[in-house]
């Protein structure tokens, strides 16, 4: 008898060994990874795979485990997808980048053209934030608004809107404009991040444009 429990705990403590090899093993896998930002933020890889939309999801899953786990340190950092924060992001983690684009015409000529009669026009600037070619979060400013040659008038709507894929951020905004006397018009966002619950920041996005579409000055959040 005295044999049999001599085997019988060794054979358990064989199991628990083995046990506890494989919740290490599992625990040193890539595709558990978590990062904590300065602030205490935590983000996980699954959260960044459940808040991606399918397209961005799928570019996030085609890359290597050591670039996920990269993209989740990046994630995490207070910095990231902040206005004013991304010259120190793009230099600290290469292959950040800020992404800008408008609805202006590269050819003012044919939208002189086009715009020749009265109507209405829709204008808006866009900016996003990537990393290693997944986008994270955009914020775009709109306007709808009268014309008449190149005179720009009668704003219909003026609005921002946003995506946010990025775990622990919120993004509040309000929109202003001005039918100005120059025969343009100003559509502007006033932006608000918040990250981690405590981090604030502030910035404006729009454009003054006139009847042809064409950017007179542009507001840029970054």
């Amino acid at each position: 008898m005295n044999g049999f429990r001599r085997t019988l705990i060794a054979v358990l403590g064989a199991i628990a060994c083995l046990l506890g090899l494989a919740a290490q093993t599992a625990s040193a896998s890539g595709l558990a990874d978590t990062s904590t930002g300065p602030e205490g933020t935590t983000v996980t890889r699954a959260q960044i795979i459940e808040r991606l939309n399918p397209s961005e999801r799928a570019k996030f899953m085609a890359l290597s485990e050591a670039e996920q786990r990269r993209s989740v340190e990046v994630v995490s950092d207070p910095d990231f997808a902040v206005p004013g924060r991304e010259a120190a992001v793009a230099k600290k983690y290469p292959g950040a980048a800020t992404r800008v684009a408008t609805s202006e015409s590269a050819n003012p000529t044919d939208v002189q053209q086009a715009s020749a009669m009265a109507g209405t026009r829709n204008s808006w600037y866009k900016q996003w934030w990537t990393f290693l070619g997944v986008t994270y979060a955009s914020v775009q400013t709109t306007a709808q608004y009268q014309t008449s040659g190149a005179r720009a008038y009668g704003i219909e709507y003026c609005q921002g809107s946003y995506t946010n894929l990025v775990p622990g951020r919120q993004i509040s905004y309000w929109p202003s404009y001005t039918n100005n006397s120059d025969g343009t018009i100003t559509c502007r966002t006033n932006w608000t991040v918040i990250k981690a619950g405590i981090q604030e920041v502030n910035g404006v996005q729009g454009f003054r444009v006139n009847g042809y579409g064409t950017f007179i000055r542009k507001w840029s959040i970054d």
